[in-house]
């Protein structure tokens, strides 16, 4: 087989142009365009690689828009689409895509797959359009492992592979006609490859997920060297596992609600899960604690609770197993007022807990010892840090001050501090209290300040809040 292009060793992908977990701003995505233009030193073309699934065509959409408004002429560029998803109806405001949930964001369009070798050649036409001017010379069907993979039955397998053979009937079709240079294959599952190349004669091939740092079996490798020995061109998409290349926080991540919380998925909050061949597989010789934290369908259940920030990074704001209710049926992420409290200057670590019996949550706080001895008069200097801690007005004076930065931060009612508790320790590693990534050790606190915790209801906070009177 002749091979008829040359490309270079850096393609530049485009699933974040149609919102890949991250709603970029035009302005962004145009610096994005902008960029790959001006470091592919003076190498041309500078190669695009798309698809028709990403955004429902909204990469394409955008890739062609920033081309144009960049003046880059069609023959300095060289695109790649991946056919096989078909732009379909336009989305209500706030509606999923049918595909992919969870995945794509701030969608105007749905799409739905045609594969087939019509399909296959709408889904070419309306990407030509898409791209605005532009075409796309390098084609291949997108996925067709997950396609057949999608199958009910073998007969149903062996109808949709069926299906792919003409597609790429209808795609040799356009090169005999010089209306495409090249025809390929993206797929995640190197052995649907592996099968193809043995009924299509194939000039390149994307190995998506399966070439990576973190794995790389012998039998792949063997493959690549015969593709190679073939003369077919080898791009390695997602060297470093899906979502490196656009930040950790989406490696291959997804969040589910947070039971009896109001932590929801679709509210832009929920557990983070996690997955990939870097994952842990789970605990050695302990397969009921691994079914615990590991999921049927391999995702990690971290037990943290993320919400994404409004420039795209995911923020933890809480764990899912520390959450506690209170009398009332309100549900309290201890964690997220610790994060408003710690804010006083007086304190310098803080634990807040609660009994499922009472309407309201309590403390136990360590003050900030340097800044006590500055700011709180004893009237002796030799007073000991933990008689300071005994101190009634010392411990009035905190506490209005965190019921001050409750307000300020419109915390509900519940959510203010009733009363607190003043310890004299700092929580460390040697007293059990903090893990070695310096977090709160909740269950040894919780069991250690049990009787204090409860004596707090029992006992009067020596100041009323505005808040506890509404």
């Amino acid at each position: 087989m002749s091979q008829r292009i040359t490309l270079p060793k850096v393609i530049f992908g485009t699933s974040g142009l149609g919102n890949l977990y991250v709603a970029l701003e035009d302005k962004i995505k145009l610096e994005i365009v902008t960029a790959c233009i001006q470091y592919s030193s003076g190498q041309k073309p500078v190669v695009f690689d798309c698809a028709g699934k990403y955004g429902a065509g909204l990469a394409l959409e955008t890739l062609g828009n920033c081309l144009k408004m960049l003046n880059i002429k069609p023959e300095d560029v060289l695109i790649s689409n991946k056919l096989g998803w078909y732009r379909t109806t336009e989305l209500q405001s706030g509606t999923e895509p049918t595909f992919e949930s969870g995945v794509w964001r701030n969608l105007k369009y749905d799409a739905v797959q045609k594969i087939s070798y019509k399909g296959i050649l709408e889904c070419y036409e309306q990407g030509n359009q898409l791209l605005n001017g532009y075409k796309a010379k390098l084609v291949s069907v997108h996925d067709p492992d997950e396609y057949v993979a999608g199958a009910q039955s073998q007969l149903e397998k062996d109808k949709r592979y069926s299906d792919i053979i003409e597609a790429y009937r209808a795609l040799c079709e356009l090169k005999s006609r010089d209306e495409v240079k090249a025809i390929g294959i993206g797929s995640k599952d190197w052995r649907m490859i592996q099968r193809i190349v043995n009924d299509v004669n194939l000039d390149w091939v994307m190995i998506a997920n399966s070439m990576t740092v973190h794995s790389h079996p012998q039998e792949l490798v063997t493959f690549m060297e015969e593709l190679q020995q073939r003369g077919t061109i080898i791009i390695n998409a997602a060297v470093f596992n899906g979502g490196f290349l656009i930040g950790e926080d989406y490696y291959n991540y997804r969040s589910i609600d947070v039971l009896d919380t109001t932590y929801r998925s679709e509210m832009n909050q929920g557990e983070v899960c996690i997955r990939g061949p870097a994952i842990f597989k789970g605990y050695y010789s302990d397969e009921a604690k691994t079914k615990e934290v590991i999921d049927q369908d391999g995702w990690l259940h971290t037990g943290d609770v993320g919400e994404w920030t409004s420039n795209g990074a995911l923020r933890i704001i809480d764990r899912a197993k520390h959450i506690f209710k209170l009398s009332q049926g309100k549900y309290i992420a201890p964690e997220r007022l610790e994060d408003v409290y710690i804010r006083s200057q007086w304190v310098a670590q803080i634990f807040i807990d609660g009994i499922s019996s009472e309407a309201s949550v309590v403390a136990i706080v360590i003050p900030d010892e340097q800044y006590v001895r500055k700011n709180f008069q004893t009237g002796t200097t030799e007073t000991t840090f933990a008689d300071l801690c005994k101190d009634a007005k010392l411990k009035q004076i905190i506490l209005s001050d965190l019921i001050r930065l409750a307000e300020k931060s419109n915390l509900k009612i519940y959510e203010t501090l009733s009363n607190i508790h003043l310890h004299p320790e700092l929580f460390s590693h040697n007293n059990g209290f903090i893990t070695v990534t310096f977090k709160v050790r909740r269950n040894n606190a919780r069991k250690h300040f049990q009787s204090i915790i409860k004596s707090l209801y029992q006992t009067d906070p020596i100041i009323t809040s505005k808040n506890s009177l509404k």
